[in-house]
């Protein structure tokens, strides 16, 4: 539980009806009493007005103490005696967002939120923004923990944690609660089936203004289904599929209603690639403008089913359940961004993300252990895609081997890869409408100012390729005997040098602009307490 705050202070909640309603954003100025809180519709406020918070964690709901919760798909902040204490979900796909200026702090869920609240923007000659906000999927330890404005001034990115801002502005970290490490399967299954169901009695607790049904996803692969099997165990009874993968994989067939089938689950099928491509509403952007790749620009189609929904998804199964995997740890490496770009689109349509995988994966190195354990031998493939413990929560609920995780398929779109390979082109991401609106916006644009940045970025990629291949070459290290160690095990060269250049970092401008005008900034009565700092910047 938070301490009780200092009676001086208090928030002061304002709600705005045109925004997002799971979006909201503060400011805490200097020596204030009250800390101004702007938010959708759908944000929720303790009855004592203590703290606020969008989302679900596996606790009491009564007791709102999302910031101690070993699983929080969510964010908030409470009033602690020594200050404002915000909390990050305990997955990385979404952090706080936060900006430090002379008097005051900007505190959001949402990177355009806190820019138009700050009377600020993106700066259009900045072309890493995607790459510096993707850079999260090397973990906690090794991400761009930054972006810069068009004003000069930085926002930072808050992820896995929570924070405490004082009355001074100073900005103290705290570490998330400890979780269990698990030593079995049993152990660990127990823990994911006990979050699970807390979490789903969470968003759904009768003292809440929404209430959240839950809802699973299902794929042929593993993730998706081992979740969607979790999920009914806390009392999920309907699931939704994408019909087809995307055309990259040999066998575009992804449905996964035999599994549901399977699960007692009732299923809903979607095909992105037949039935979202003719909006001319723009709906790509809110994606793209998480600035996490797009991946999940396919989940457009699902919205008129989401809304009120607790959602299992899969996301981070693939490293999490990886048999394979040579370096688990416990700073959340990734393999790519999935999940991270359904942001705003979920403050819009006001959904719950629960990403099953994430659940204690910061115990991965003993989660890795079981998957390699000798009582996991009869669920393992022993080949390249083999997770055995989704393998074993599904068989053991009744679903037939050859039903699910055969081939390794996907339905996500990214406008930018998290491979080094070419960035695929635009017109094969944006539907027709949005992708001639993208060609006129960057029409009168460079991708660089002068010849001397062009010259250093071709640099810079030829350098990070050459960094790639020393780096990942067994052979060179070999060859180099005794010194072979002394080759760089990592890359030094910024990730943001990888790609060839290319118009796809413009999409993330591109989109930007289009969220503008849905944080527009009226003015507000809480305004009127913020007007004494005015004055002083």
């Amino acid at each position: 539980m938070p301490l009780s705050a200092p009676r001086e202070s208090g928030f002061r909640f304002e709600q705005v009806d045109s925004l997002p309603r799971l979006a909201w954003c503060a400011r805490i100025i200097r020596d204030q009493r009250d800390i101004c809180v702007w938010h959708g519709a759908s944000v929720e406020r303790a009855p004592d007005g203590q703290s606020f918070h969008e989302g679900a964690w596996s606790g009491s709901y009564a007791n709102h103490d999302f910031s101690a919760a070993l699983t929080f798909a969510g964010s908030g902040a409470c009033l602690t005696r020594r200050g404002v204490q915000f909390a990050t979900a305990t997955n990385t796909l979404e952090p706080i967002h936060v900006m430090h200026r002379a008097n005051d702090i900007l505190c959001s869920n949402s990177l355009h939120f806190l820019l138009s609240e700050a009377e600020d923007s993106i700066d259009i000659d900045y072309l890493y923004y995607d790459a510096d906000i993707m850079s999260i999927m090397f973990g906690l330890q090794h991400y761009r923990p930054f972006v810069p404005t068009a004003n000069g001034n930085k926002i930072h990115q808050y992820y896995h944690c929570n924070f405490t801002v004082s009355a001074d502005l100073a900005i103290q970290k705290q570490d998330k609660p400890e979780v269990p490490a698990s030593s079995s399967f049993a152990e660990y299954s127990a823990f994911l089936t006990s979050e699970i169901r807390r979490v789903t009695a969470n968003a759904a607790a009768p003292e809440r203004s929404v209430g959240y049904e839950p809802l699973a996803t299902v794929s042929s692969g593993y993730d998706s289904p081992a979740c969607a099997t979790l999920g009914r165990s806390a009392g999920c009874r309907n699931a939704i599929t994408f019909t087809t993968a995307r055309a990259d994989f040999e066998d575009r067939n992804d449905c996964g209603t035999p599994i549901a089938t399977a699960l007692g689950l009732n299923v809903t099928e979607f095909n992105f690639f037949g039935e979202g491509r003719q909006r001319l509403d723009y709906p790509e952007a809110e994606f793209i403008a998480s600035g996490h790749g797009g991946d999940e620009i396919t989940m457009m189609v699902l919205e008129p089913h989401l809304s009120g929904k607790l959602l299992y998804t899969g996301y981070h199964g693939d490293k999490v359940w990886d048999k394979n995997l040579k370096s688990p740890t416990p700073y959340i490496v990734r393999g790519d961004p999935s999940g991270s770009s359904l942001a705003e689109f979920r403050f819009r349509v006001g959904f719950i993300n629960l990403p099953v995988p994430f659940i204690g994966c910061i115990r991965h190195p003993a989660i890795h252990a079981i998957s390699n354990s000798e009582e996991m031998q009869p669920w393992s493939l022993n080949n390249s895609y083999d997770r055995p413990i989704p393998r074993r929560i599904v068989e053991e609920a009744g679903v037939e081997r050859s039903l699910f995780g055969q081939q390794k398929k996907a339905v996500a779109m990214a406008y930018l890869n998290n491979s080094p390979d070419d960035n695929p082109p635009m017109d094969e991401i944006l539907c027709e409408h949005s992708y001639r609106d993208f060609l006129a916006f960057i029409a009168p644009l460079k991708q660089y100012r002068r010849w001397n940045h062009t010259l250093r970025y071709d640099a810079m990629h030829w350098l990070y390729r050459l960094n790639q291949r020393v780096t990942w070459s067994g052979k060179l290290r070999r060859l180099l005997g005794p010194l072979g160690p002394l080759v760089p095990a990592r890359m030094w060269v910024p990730w943001k040098y990888a790609h060839p250049r290319s118009n796809n970092p413009l999409a993330f401008h591109w989109a930007a602009g289009k969220m503008q005008a849905r944080y527009s900034r009226p003015t507000r009565e809480c305004d009127v307490v913020a007007s004494a700092v005015t004055d002083r910047e």
